[in-house]
């Protein structure tokens, strides 16, 4: 197959300049804007193993995301999960047993979520990003 992408010896197309940015770590294929956020979800089929925590942490430390929903947790305590990952609040399901869990993470101080309904299956929420200090260091 042919690729429509117009290569020349010896030079670069732009989409693999974008390539190398997304594959450097906290890197990202899109232009960045200031206001920018990012979501992680995730249906991660349980938290619990190490293999999961770890990974895990590497994926956040990627990314960089704003918010973070897992679902299918597994687990009744998503604290440990949101400090891993220096999150500050959370908005979580816990788990029945051995299955659901669902669990929103965000930092406070790049935004704020209240929730609208919360229910053993979903969870609803207003996202209010919270204003960036000026360049002098004042809030």
């Amino acid at each position: 197959m042919e690729s429509n992408i117009p290569m020349t010896k010896g030079t670069s197309h732009p989409l693999l300049s974008h390539l190398a940015m997304s594959l450097a770590p906290g890197g990202s294929s899109t232009i960045h804007y200031e206001s920018q956020m990012k979501v992680l979800l995730w249906n991660c089929c349980g938290c619990n193993s190490l293999d999961f925590q770890r990974n895990f942490r590497a994926i956040v430390a990627w990314n960089n995301p704003t918010i973070i929903c897992l679902t299918e947790t597994k687990m009744a305590n998503h604290y440990p999960l949101m400090h891993a990952v220096g999150f500050t609040d959370m908005f979580d399901i816990a788990a029945e047993g051995y299955s659901d869990g669902v669990v929103f993470m965000w930092k406070s101080d790049e935004l704020s979520m209240d929730p609208v309904a919360v229910t053993d299956q979903e969870i609803h929420v207003n996202v209010q990003v919270s204003p960036k200090s000026d360049a002098a260091g004042t809030s």
